[in-house]
């Protein structure tokens, strides 16, 4: 080993030149000298500065060289360099003004040196550039009340042979030649002007040098409309990648490429093209946002938002009203991705903001005009307003989720499985959202028939959509569908029940085989908790313990999801897998036989609450907030209902403070399930803590867990909602004991 030391330290020395120019913004020069025999060689030791700037450096033995650039130019623009090897002049380029390269470290720049007293400083090229400096500096001789006849050329032509190492009558001789043999060739315009300048012909200068104008100024609008035409065909081609690419879903190289569009366009110049391109990006940040973890997604669907809203800076409603609206509704479904992303605060602010986006773009695309866009983008607003309403609670929510339902019904007018099918079944999907959203809300038959109706829709659309055709929208279906199935399987009491819940395990276990860790690692989070949720299901209606081994896998389903959904990165998707968690843990710890363990499970389940209700405010998100004051109820009371003396009655005060903040949100009416089971769990609640409680004070709770029972039954029915309605039932059963038997006189039986 000691034998590779030298080697590998001679490598690395060989590299540090390499590293050190890497960072830095450097130009690449080939400085080249012409000697008197015309021969050209790299001009070894030249020193090359920038202007006044200085910065000098030295060609070397091959004549390369490289100088650092400062912070100032830009790609395109000019900068001037000067040269200097003892006994020679830079002849090229004129003055030594060059070019930032667009790309420096990829361009060369090349430097020639001539010697002095070089017949080439008095060639035809030489003398053009003379004459035309001489021009450029003889109008400091015009004076007031002077002639043209006391301009004086001379002088310039003095000025370049003492710089050039050249006689004066040397250089008169060449440019007298060289204005006579323009003159009886009649060279083009620009070379006539040339020799009437130096012939002092100042009128027939001005005539030729106008005409030479004209034809350059034709000449430059012609290349200057095909390089236009080049350059946007150029920016269709780069689009036309990253449209390939976003086709297969690359969308960082779909990204990529429009970025590199965007290089060549400028608002000013092709606002059209600019504005296509911001558009095309916002949709691949878009998409990157929906599928990245954590920040990353947050920055992507920002940035999404920002491509879009510089977009609609020039695709305004008043001159590209189409266009317009096709921004709007994209702005409208980025936003809504943001707010997935965000706090219940803000979700509730940038969800209207989506909802306005929507109904901006639905003032433009009519069902009358656009029918399709129409329909798409009633699609789009139905889904806001179902999320919206997942959001809030009572007869607001009510309302939001049949409006949602409404618009759903109005797009399958036009959309049909016949002649728009993968469009009819994207919309049989969001209705089926949306009657999920709305049954699992209500208890009894109507709960049970909307339910049955979002399965039977989802159904539906899958027969359309397949696996291998549109893999991430069938993935999400059946997603969905294993929590559609899972929530119907628990609400009936019959031999219907554990086929549903076996199904709906089935259901996610699908959607896993494409939403893997790797690849969508929050798609696969969100599924994980689906999972969880119908393994909780299938593990609560079996009994014994393979009903506890499955609740096990549901539970560790459910932490799977958080290792992606943390409170940090996804608050919202982390608060609702984290209250399921704690669901499981509660039914988990009341099953569980071993005390011990059972109570662990219970106080795990009430922490798990806890966390959620940090995050979760009654104010923004009260639906769930009251649900998860139930769950943390229902676990209270299950470690007072195994605690001794004050600690355990003390915890089944909790418990019954917990159900009465949910039932503060739930109403009968739009909540009726979720009051149901509230006021059943406060009957739970109010019943164990009377058993404690001696004479009118436990009467008291009796005659209130009474009350409740009875309330929670008036929804709750054996058919579709066993077992909550056996658990309200038996609570109501021992409530009437208990009662007769502090009400009975001693002796007689029970009352009723």
């Amino acid at each position: 080993m000691r034998q590779l030391l030298p080697l590998l330290a001679c490598v690395w020395l060989a590299l540090l030149p390499v590293t050190s120019w890497a960072g830095a913004r450097v130009l690449r020069l080939q400085v080249w000298q012409v000697d008197k025999a015309g021969l050209k060689q790299p001009a070894r030791g030249a020193q090359v500065s920038l202007g006044r700037q200085g910065n000098p450096t030295r060609a070397l033995s091959d004549g390369l060289a490289r100088m650092s650039l400062p912070e100032g130019p830009r790609p395109g623009e000019p900068v001037e360099l000067t040269v200097n090897l003892k006994g020679y002049l830079l002849w090229s380029p004129a003055r030594g003004r060059v070019l930032v390269p667009k790309q420096p470290e990829l361009h060369v720049v090349e430097l020639t040196l001539l010697p002095l007293g070089s017949k080439l400083f008095l060639g035809d090229e030489a003398i053009e550039r003379l004459i035309r400096e001489a021009a450029e500096q003889a109008k400091e001789q015009v004076g007031k009340g002077g002639k043209p006849s006391e301009i004086d050329l001379r002088r310039y032509l003095k000025q370049w042979a003492v710089k050039y190492g050249l006689g004066l009558e040397q250089v008169e001789e060449e440019v007298r030649r060289w204005a006579q043999e323009a003159g009886d060739s009649h060279q083009d315009n620009r070379h006539q002007a040339l020799a009437a300048f130096a012939e002092h012909r100042f009128e027939s200068a001005a005539r030729f040098a106008a005409a030479a104008a004209d034809e350059r100024l034709q000449q430059w609008e012609a290349v200057r409309k095909q390089e236009r035409r080049l350059l946007k065909e150029a920016v269709e081609d780069l689009m036309l990648v990253g449209d390939a690419y976003a086709s297969n879903y690359e969308f960082q190289k779909a990204l990529d490429a429009y970025a590199r569009a965007k290089e060549w366009v400028t608002r000013e110049e092709f606002p059209l093209e600019w504005a296509m391109l911001e558009e095309a990006s916002g949709r691949m940040l878009g998409q990157l946002g929906v599928h990245a973890q954590a920040e990353t997604g947050r920055m992507y669907l920002d940035d999404a938002v920002r491509a879009y809203e510089r977009a609609l800076e020039v695709r305004r409603r008043d001159v590209m009203p189409l266009e317009w609206a096709t921004t709007q509704y994209l702005l409208g479904q980025a936003l809504m991705a943001q707010a997935s992303r965000r706090g219940p605060d803000e979700f509730a602010r940038i969800s209207r903001q989506a909802e306005e986006a929507h109904r901006r773009a639905l003032e433009v695309r009519t069902r009358d005009t656009q029918p399709l866009d129409w329909a798409f983008t009633q699609s789009g607003l139905a889904n806001i307003l179902r999320q919206r309403a997942e959001s809030t609670a009572g007869e607001e929510s009510a309302r939001l989720l049949a409006q949602s339902i409404e618009v759903q019904r109005q797009v399958l007018q036009v959309y049909t499985r016949e002649a728009l099918p993968q469009n009819w079944a994207g919309t049989q999907l969001a209705l089926g959202l949306a009657l999920f959203c709305q049954g699992v809300g209500l208890g009894g038959e109507e709960g049970v028939r909307l339910l049955t109706q979002a399965v039977e829709a989802f159904r539906q659309a899958l027969q359309v959509l397949s696996r291998e055709a549109q893999p991430l929208l069938w993935a999400w279906a059946q997603k969905f569908l294993s929590q559609f199935l899972a929530t119907l399987g628990l609400r009936l009491n019959d031999e219907r029940a554990l086929p549903l819940l076996a199904q709906a395990v089935e259901a996610s276990r699908q959607a896993l085989r494409v939403y893997t860790y790797e690849l969508l690692p929050q798609d696969w989070a969100r599924t994980q908790c689906f999972l969880g949720i119908a393994l909780a299901a299938q593990g609560r209606r079996m009994a014994g313990e393979e009903g506890l081994r499955i609740l096990e896998q549901s539970t560790e389903a459910f932490r799977r999801a958080l290792r992606s959904e943390t409170h940090e990165a996804l608050p919202k998707y982390w608060a609702h897998t984290l209250s399921n968690l704690g669901v499981v843990l509660y039914v988990q710890g009341i099953r569980t036989k071993e005390e011990a363990e059972g109570l662990r499970l219970l106080a795990e389940s009430e922490n798990a609450s806890r966390q959620v209700l940090e995050v979760l405010t009654r104010e923004t998100s009260p639906r769930d907030w009251a649900l998860v004051q139930n769950a943390l109820g229902n676990a209270l009371r299950a470690r007072g209902e195994r605690g001794q003396g004050e600690p355990g009655l003390g915890l089944l005060v909790q418990s019954i403070e917990a159900h009465r903040l949910a039932l503060e949100v739930y109403a009968r009416g739009a909540d009726s399930l979720d009051w149901a089971l509230t006021q059943s769990g406060l009957g739970q609640a109010l019943l164990a803590s009377a058993e404690r409680l001696p004479g009118e004070d436990g009467v008291t709770r009796l005659n209130e867990a009474f009350q409740a029972f009875q309330q929670a039954l008036t929804v709750l029915t054996p058919e579709t909602a066993s077992p909550d309605w056996v658990e309200a039932d038996e609570g109501l059963r021992r409530t009437q004991h208990l009662l007769a038997e502090r009400r009975a006189p001693p002796g007689l039986p029970p009352g009723p």
